[in-house]
């Protein structure tokens, strides 16, 4: 009887770690969708768990529910506030949204608790870009990759940084270290986007076919397919016919997302179709309703139909 005991204690940790490995398996996969529901029901599981909190917050993040993903990385720090893994991911959120004071209280935090992690300095890399200072951001960012040289973030930040000084050659370099340490989409985008400024389209077009084979349904990797398309100037009544599916591919996958609907009523308005504009515009403010930043959306929209 002790021995059948014995073995019953010992085979139920192993459900949840089949669950985590399935979790993980759908994440790898950038099924984001499929992987949140299954780290959901895991945080069901286990409440307050800060690493599934984290993976929960950084698919929302992925997914584009950015508002979604800073409510879970605020539990995560309400729950342990000395968790530095994934906080410069929650910094860029502040940033995003102009949130200067709370990301500089947060760069502030993670000094205090270990200067030897790179996540306090790409902390302040944001912060100093957030300002306009470049030259402090590129300090501070490469401060966080020598402390740290396979902190993706850190060099996907460095290439975004590079970018916006427009040097998209050298941004390349960073988009790709990024890549080459974990694989991730964003880091596609910065690639693609790179090259489009650089001219090289057929970089930009074999980069943003790389990034749908590594993730066939998320509609950004879809999008950067459009936008390549769109921009290459060979062929381009075909190039522009192709970039419309593209990106209206990636509307199907995510009727609410931004990038493709904005990038095709471009397209269609530098074709002077007018109509087909209006149409696209109406539809995306009536999307927008079901984002959880449903009035930064319309706004936008709203200001493109104008």
């Amino acid at each position: 009887a002790d021995e059948e005991d014995e073995g019953s204690d010992t085979s139920a940790p192993l459900l949840p770690v089949q669950d985590i490995v399935l979790a993980h398996f759908a994440s790898s996969r950038n099924q984001n969708a499929s992987a949140l529901t299954q780290f959901r029901k895991l945080a069901d599981k286990f409440p307050n768990n800060v690493y599934l909190l984290l993976k929960i917050a950084t698919l929302q993040l992925n997914s584009g529910d950015a508002s979604g993903a800073e409510q879970t990385f605020a539990r995560v720090r309400q729950i342990d506030e000395h968790n530095m893994d994934c906080m410069d991911q929650y910094a860029q959120l502040f940033q995003w949204r102009g949130a200067l004071p709370e990301l500089s209280l947060l760069s502030a935090d993670l000094l205090d608790l270990d200067d030897k992690r790179p996540e306090a300095w790409v902390c302040l890399a944001l912060f100093h870009q957030a300002r306009n200072d470049n030259e402090k951001a590129i300090a501070f960012v490469e401060k966080a990759i020598a402390l740290d040289q396979r902190h993706a973030f850190a060099h996907r930040l460095r290439g975004i940084i590079l970018l916006a000084e427009n040097r998209p050659e050298h941004a390349v370099v960073s988009f790709f270290r990024a890549n080459e340490i974990s694989r991730d989409v964003s880091s596609y985008e910065g690639l693609v986007e790179s090259y489009l400024a650089a001219e090289k389209y057929k970089e930009a077009i074999c980069t943003a076919k790389e990034a749908i084979s590594s993730a066939p349904r998320d509609p950004r990797a879809v999008t950067l397919v459009g936008l390549a398309l769109a921009q290459a100037p060979s062929s381009p009544r075909e190039g522009k016919e192709r970039a419309k599916r593209a990106l209206r591919k990636a509307l199907a996958l995510d009727p609410t997302a931004l990038r493709p609907l904005l990038a095709l009523v471009d397209l269609h308005m530098n074709e002077e179709d007018y109509d087909t504009c209006v149409d696209l515009l109406t539809e995306g403010m009536e999307g927008a309703m079901a984002t959880p930043r449903h009035e930064d959306h319309q706004d936008l929209l709203h200001a493109k139909l104008a």
